[in-house]
């Protein structure tokens, strides 16, 4: 029998253990606040306080990592962890304070107002100065059947608003040559790149 009785006192305790009393209310009137949102981080139970302030959260199935949060409009959030949660506890809100507009301007702009302003500042509001393509260049000139000439590299071109420069980084993937007795043909574009960084 007192097995039993010992088992019934223990499951007492870690069934109240489970249920933590709250009370919400206003930091600076000491009001109760009703209509305030309980709700876990990490889980879907959620609460509301009733016209007192109170409510009653029940703690079975949420992790001890988990966060209470208990938030009404106007007030700022309360964040407790669960692991810190004891069978009473008050909470006190404070009012979130109010924001002060000093000006207002307000003007009937069209859309088309709107849109040339934006083409106005393209250039102040997007960096158009910074576009870079590498492209592979190949020339293969095959002159007849004994003269070839292949050029392969990799060039970076570089666009700004009106102009186009090009760049080679002096690599060259392959270069063959091919000579015949009685024609050469050469093209030296890497050296033409390279000038004109």
């Amino acid at each position: 029998m007192t097995k039993l009785f010992y088992l019934f006192i223990l499951f007492a305790i870690s069934v109240n253990a489970q249920i933590v009393n709250i009370t919400i209310t206003d930091f600076a009137t000491n009001l109760p606040l009703d209509d305030a949102d309980i709700y876990f981080k990490n889980s879907t139970k959620n609460f509301v306080s009733d016209q007192q302030g109170k409510a009653i959260i029940d703690l079975s199935n949420v992790l001890q990592t988990d966060e209470l949060i208990v938030s009404k409009k106007d007030y700022q959030d309360a964040v407790l962890k669960v692991s810190d949660l004891k069978s009473e506890l008050n909470i006190k809100l404070e009012k979130v304070s109010e924001v002060g507009l000093k000006e207002a301007f307000i003007t009937n702009l069209k859309a088309e107002g709107i849109l040339q302003k934006v083409i106005d500042n393209y250039d102040k509001n997007f960096n158009t100065e910074q576009h870079f393509y590498k492209v592979n260049f190949t020339l293969d000139a095959v002159i007849d059947s004994v003269n070839r000439d292949l050029f392969d590299a990799d060039l970076q071109f570089r666009f700004k608003k009106d102009q186009v420069k090009i760049h080679s980084n002096n690599l060259i993937n392959k270069r063959i040559i091919g000579e015949g007795v009685h024609q050469k043909s050469l093209y030296r574009m890497n050296e033409y790149f390279n000038n004109n960084r």
